[in-house]
């Protein structure tokens, strides 16, 4: 099965929450029919118990919201990258922030993929010349880029 990798970005949007950005990333999917609208709640639903945001170096967040895989019509990863950063529960520590950046949402079909899949993209998050080229690359590199490097 191809790995379908959606990618996106946030330039003039007004997002001001984790929730407008899983939103964002939500209706990649939707779009494409990879997902129930209900992947959508569910995604938000979880990151209020379970929070997904990582704390790399330079204080840069990313942040991997999922939601339940019964949503879930054809596996797949909505990338968003934010002009301007939201704040999502740091995965650590519930009681904490941290200023995300990047949003890997992840829509996989079966929970076995889940956890290859970030096993796969903390490889890829400790690495910062990899922070730097999704920083900085236009949208269809990155696309390129993810699809050539995770596999699920």
């Amino acid at each position: 099965m191809k790995n379908r990798i959606l990618v996106s970005e946030a330039k003039n949007e007004t997002l001001n929450s984790y929730q407008d950005a899983i939103k964002v990333t939500g209706q990649q999917f939707i779009n494409e029919k990879m997902i129930l609208p209900q992947y959508v709640d569910a995604c938000i639903d979880r990151e209020k118990e379970y929070p997904t945001g990582l704390e790399l170096k330079n204080d840069m967040g990313i942040a991997i919201p999922h939601g339940n895989q019964k949503f879930v019509k054809e596996s797949g990863i909505s990338f968003l990258r934010l002009s301007q950063p939201v704040n999502f529960g740091l995965m650590s520590d519930a009681t904490k922030q941290v200023s995300c950046k990047f949003v890997f949402n992840l829509a996989l079909f079966e929970g076995e993929q889940q956890l290859n899949m970030l096993r796969q993209l903390m490889g890829l998050f400790r690495d910062e010349k990899f922070i730097d080229f999704i920083s900085k690359s236009d949208l269809n590199s990155i696309q390129k880029f993810l699809t050539q490097k995770l596999v699920f």
